[in-house]
Parts: C-alpha cells; sequence; structure tokens
C-alpha cells in the first residue's frame, strides 16, 4: 500500500525568526473570469475600489510570506547562540589564572604591555 501525500505540506509550528533572504516576485492580476469566481461566494461585484484594495492586500502578502517561509527557526538560533556562548564562557575562564597564578600572570602582563604598547 502507497500512501500519497495531497495539497501542500504542512506549515511548521515551530517559531521562525523574524528576518530571512528571499528572491522573486508574485503579482496577483485577475481576470474579468477570475473576479467573478472570487466575487460569487459573497454574492455581489466588488467595486473596482474594492478590487484595486484587495489587490493590495493580496500583493502584500505575497511579499512577507516568502520571507516568513524561508526564514530560520528561532529554536535553531538560540541553540547555536547558546553554543556559542557555552564556548566563549570556556574560552573566558581559561584566560583566568588560578588563584596561585594570578600574581605571576599580572607581571607577564604588564611585560606584554610595557614591550608591546
Amino acid at each position: 500500500m502507497v500512501l500519497e501525500k495531497r495539497g501542500k505540506p504542512r506549515k511548521s509550528r515551530r517559531t521562525r525568526l523574524p528576518s530571512a533572504s528571499y528572491t522573486g516576485t508574485t503579482r496577483f492580476t485577475p481576470a474579468a473570469e477570475e473576479w467573478k469566481r472570487i466575487e460569487r461566494p459573497f454574492g455581489l461585484r466588488f467595486s473596482d475600489e474594492d478590487r484595486r484594495e484587495l489587490v493590495d492586500i493580496v500583493e502584500a502578502y505575497f511579499k512577507s510570506e516568502p520571507f516568513e517561509r524561508a526564514a530560520p527557526f528561532a529554536h535553531d538560533a538560540q541553540a547555536w547562540l547558546a553554543d556559542v556562548r557555552t564556548k566563549a564562557d570556556a574560552f573566558w575562564r581559561s584566560l583566568q589564572p588560578p588563584a596561585l597564578q594570578r600574581e605571576a600572570t599580572f607581571f607577564v602582563q604588564r611585560l606584554i604591555t610595557e614591550k608591546f604598547a
């Protein structure tokens, strides 16, 4: 038995970052017959002003939707940042000498500063 997926894949519910990159354009330009199909469920005919406003709304959606779909997941970015933070903390700790070496470290740092400053 083979299962087939129908329709578009489900949109992930994972939170995404508010930025992404996308190239491309999509225009919403319904023809007369398409306007009739759009208007039919409402039982009315949209005025030209209503149509222009609807086109503006749909095109605004087209402009933002690909970015939302392409945005990286927030959890992935947070996990990467946590990893960087862990490594940065370990690096910082490696630069901090144990109590017995603090005086020697201070002396060496002063010598380095005097010679290279």
